[in-house]
């Protein structure tokens, strides 16, 4: 009976029905309880399976019924032995096994004992148990000689670490390119998906939620912010009291890569806050002016001299007071004490007049008045009224004009035209007449004269000032972004029509005086006047948290406060995340799945949409291939979400919901799965496919730190421990047998790589060349990994990693053959570049290109060059020669010794853009200058 329970366990334990085996093991060990081999076969299937108290348990029973000189002894000995070691490590890693156990202590002692004696021979078994139990006495050992307050401390810092490794290759400098405008229709976060009345968060079933948060990520001009701001604004006020109310609590977290984003989000809502505050005093006129200037920041190219004081001051107060939270805002706005100097950095600039800045000068450079970049606006503001070409426009023109009292206040096709011939879009009626010109030739709606839109436009020149938060001193005088000069280039389209559904929805009663009619003002003001309303509402339990950072990678580090203290009651959890098309450039749902699902509420979802490459796409399907290289089936058996609408298509936004963690591990991948579809990510990851020219090309930005990030996100998902380790340790010692290949077609990947992939037969990896980077990032974060490591023998500690830099020089790449499809091919805006390191005798017999073509071939090992790649570097900027990396100091000093060369490349088109510079100019990174190339 028990001989055959425990051969049904071994079919259990060979098919990865671990659940199954289990039960199979602990029968036969009941039905003969003298018998060691039971208890043996059990705590291997605990192992497996990541139960590693309970396996423990089990091989102390199996130790214990071991006679001291039987031949089971031999053949289970060093079984138990080396399966206690690396259960108690990867137990200790992962937080589930206490290091000393004293009522265990006799047979924990005979199990050592026995490692003694047995571990001097030479067969693979000794050599195994002897690596286990030199890993588990090195972290019993230093547990009990350590500082438990400065060990606390230690892991805390590789954590820290670890949240910082870069899961991006990187771009060619660090200048952002400044998005000013959005170009979505306005949405709120407590909506269904894609307009369907399923994930709604009105909906009945949330009535007794009381507190909500969100984060938008790449959250732009905020107005997806704004209309879910809205919307719990209404939740909270169902009436239209719009008094204060605390019936609800919301969070909004607001995550930017540029600071001017935020700063120009923090200005509206601080003339937000002195509207209400106008609301209070009873100053109409004084809330008409700052209304005007929050339409004109938030729409407009130009905006009035009066609208720009207000503007300069606004800023003003906002540097001056947010540092002290001085601010009115200040009770429930927050920055990010990491974000505050770049935001403070770029309030300042607007608080100044922008020296020599013109509307003239804007207007021309963005293409002059009346040209056609400005002919959609006509059609847009044509949209908020409905107004229809042909036949029907005269009369629909004539009833809007009528309803605003017959002038060009209900004209929108009138106010297109001003606009196309002045740039000025009309501000509200109660301030017209500080315009003399643009108010003759209002007043001549319906026969305007060419002298009369030459004066409004002499008007609009002389006494209209650009909008000061379209410029950020940086990006505005970048040569490559704005073509160097200093202005801004940037769709002069009004975005008013975005606002029409949503205002429509959510409007209650009549719309403000000023907001009546059929201008853009109207439109934008009365959205504006919307989520005053909320702010006025919300404002008890309101709180909104501004970060300057990555919204991927950034999340984690904002939640476990590395990027500064959080507000009181800030949430470890959001109830939806929106990222807008950042996931076009981030690498897609993969990261979202690793870095932001695992923060949401339960069944909470992380949504986006795509717009650099839509028509790449058939299906969500072939897109979640593409970035993450699985199917959607598989996402939640490996990455622990799920896919939302499968088969839908790119045009509709794309989500994933979170599941419960860890998940069973029956409803998991198993161990060879899993390791097949993690070399396939190292392989894609090391060796990038070649992208399509635009409007297809793909990104495909991720480097080696992402494929650390998915080791770490396993454990959280349910995976056994050592699954992560087993993969992590045959990587760092350059023993990986797979078999995946790197995809050698051009981008996007296509569905059938995946039948492909698991055709392909497994061979061994060839990784020597990525190695200094591997070691550096594991040796950095490997206190803080969630399993053990059992790392070579050259392997560094985390006090060895230094952070170096060297000056290169870019060659003359004008003349390149790639330029022709590519442009520049120094451009800031793809996540693409990585260094070669080489040895001088690699220079000699090849190119530098030569040697970046090389890099499939090294993978495979059909060839050899003495060469380390490193796709995570710290920082890059080439217009000034810089470049900063992580390397172990071993690496550094032979590189040094030996005389290697570095040269920057473009991952994506194995494009060498820097010449090779030898280490004369390379140095331990300092402030210090470092010398300049010959």
């Amino acid at each position: 009976m028990a001989a055959a329970a425990s051969e049904q366990g071994g079919v259990f334990y060979k098919a990865g029905q671990y659940a199954k085996a289990q039960e199979s093991y602990e029968l036969a060990a009941r039905l003969d309880p003298t018998e060691p081999k039971y208890p043996s076969n059990l705590s291997a299937v605990l192992y497996e399976a990541g139960r590693y108290p309970k396996t423990l348990t089990a091989i102390r029973a199996a130790w214990k019924l071991l006679p001291p000189d039987a031949p089971a002894r031999e053949a289970l000995a060093p079984k138990l032995a080396t399966r206690f070691a690396k259960a108690a490590s990867h137990g200790f890693y992962s937080k589930t096994v206490a290091l000393h156990a004293p009522e265990h202590a006799d047979v924990d002692a005979g199990i050592e004992a026995f490692v003694a004696r047995a571990g001097s021979a030479d067969d693979a078994k000794a050599r195994e148990m002897r690596a286990a139990w030199a890993q588990w006495r090195a972290v019993r050992d230093d547990d009990a000689h350590r500082d438990k307050k400065a060990y606390k401390k230690e892991v805390a810092e590789a954590q820290v670490r670890l949240r910082a490794v870069p899961i991006f290759k990187s771009p060619s400098e660090p200048t952002r390119e400044y998005y000013t405008f959005g170009h979505d229709d306005v949405l709120s976060l407590m909506d269904g998906i894609n307009n369907s009345h399923r994930y709604r968060l009105d909906a009945p079933e949330y009535r007794d939620q009381r507190a909500w948060s969100f984060l938008f990520g790449g959250s732009g001009d905020g107005r997806h912010f704004f209309g879910t701001l809205v919307h719990l604004g209404t939740m909270a006020d169902p009436g239209g009291t719009l008094a204060p109310s605390d019936k609800l609590k919301g969070h909004f977290t607001l995550i930017d890569v540029h600071p001017a984003s935020l700063a120009r989000v923090l200005v509206v809502l601080s003339l937000l806050g002195q509207i209400l505050e106008t609301r209070k005093s009873g100053d109409a006129a004084r809330g008409t002016e700052l209304f005007a200037t929050l339409f004109y920041v938030h729409t407009a190219l130009l905006m009035p001299g009066y609208c720009h004081q207000i503007l300069m001051d606004t800023a003003a107060a906002l540097a001056a007071e947010l540092p002290a939270r001085r601010h009115a805002t200040a009770k429930w706005l927050h920055v990010s004490a990491s974000s505050l100097p770049r935001v403070l950095d770029v309030l300042r600039y607007w608080a100044a007049p922008l020296r020599g800045k013109t509307a003239g000068a804007l207007i021309q450079i963005n293409g002059g008045a009346g040209a056609g970049a400005l002919d959609g606006l006509a059609a847009s503001v044509a949209a908020l009224t409905g107004i229809a070409p042909g036949k029907q426009k005269a009369k629909a023109v004539a009833g809007a004009s009528r309803r605003a009292g017959g002038d060009v206040y209900g004209d929108a096709d009138a106010e297109g035209e001003i606009y196309k011939r002045t740039y000025a879009l009309l501000p509200p009626r109660a301030l017209l007449a500080r315009h003399p010109a643009l108010a003759a030739l209002a007043k001549a709606h319906g026969a305007p004269t060419d002298s009369l839109y030459a004066a409004t436009a002499k008007e609009v020149e002389d006494t209209w000032m650009p909008n000061s938060t379209l410029f950020d001193k940086h990006s505005t005088a970048h040569p490559y972004l704005c073509m160097g000069s200093g202005y801004p280039v940037t769709s002069a389209d009004s975005n008013a029509s975005h606002f029409k559904a949503f205002v429509a929805k959510f409007a209650r009663g009549s719309a403000p005086a000023f907001c009546r009619g059929a201008t853009c003002m109207a439109m934008v003001g009365h959205f504006f006047s919307l989520v005053a309303d909320a702010l006025g509402v919300l404002q008890v339990n309101l709180t909104i948290e501004v970060v300057v950072g990555d919204a991927i990678a950034g999340a984690a580090r904002l939640l476990a406060g590395d990027l500064g203290t959080r507000p009181k009651g800030a949430p470890a959890r959001y109830s939806r995340i929106w990222l807008s098309n950042v996931p076009d450039y981030t690498n897609g749902p993969i990261n979202n799945a690793v870095h932001l699902a695992p923060h949401l509420e339960p069944d909470g979802l992380v949504v986006w949409n795509c717009l650099l490459n839509t028509a790449n796409w058939k299906t969500v399907t072939d897109y979640t291939y593409n970035y993450a290289l699985l199917l959607p089936d598989d996402f939640p058996r490996i990455l622990g979400c799920m896919v939302l609408d499968p088969i839908g298509t790119l045009w509709k936004d794309v989500a994933l919901q979170a599941l419960p963690l860890p998940r069973p591990l029956s409803a998991l991948a198993s161990k060879a799965e899993l390791h097949a579809y993690l070399s396939h990510l190292l392989v894609s990851y090391a060796v990038c496919a070649v992208p399509s020219p635009p409007p297809t090309k793909v990104e495909a930005p991720n480097n080696l730190g992402a494929l650390l990030r998915v080791l770490t996100h396993l454990p959280r998902v349910g995976f056994p421990a050592h699954w992560a380790a087993d993969f992590a340790q045959a990587v760092l010692a350059d023993t990986l047998v797979a078999a995946a290949a790197p995809y050698a077609g051009t981008l996007p990947v296509p569905l059938a790589e995946h039948a492909a992939q698991r055709a392909r037969a497994p061979r061994r990896l060839h990784l020597a060349a990525w190695q200094a980077g591997l070691h550096a990032m594991f040796a950095e974060a490997r206190a803080a990994l969630p399993f053990a490591l059992a790392p070579p023998a050259d392997f560094p500690c985390a006090a060895d990693i230094r952070t170096y830099s060297a000056r290169v020089a870019a060659p003359d790449l004008r003349r390149d053959r790639r330029v022709y499809t590519w442009g520049a091919l120094i451009s800031p805006f793809a996540l693409s570049v990585g260094a070669l390191f080489a040895h001088p005798a690699e220079l000699k017999a090849r190119t530098a290109d030569a040697l970046v073509g090389l890099l499939p071939d090294l993978l495979e090992g059909r060839a050899t060059a003495c060469v380390q790649v490193l796709l995570g570097l710290e920082h890059v900027d080439l217009p000034r020669g810089l470049v900063e990396w992580k390397m172990a100091r071993a690496w550094y000093e032979k590189m040094v010794r030996e005389g290697w060369v570095l040269f920057v490349f473009r991952t994506d088109l194995r494009a060498v853009v820097t010449e090779p510079v030898t280490t004369k100019f390379w140095a331990e990174f300092t402030e210090m200058e470092m010398p300049a190339l010959d």
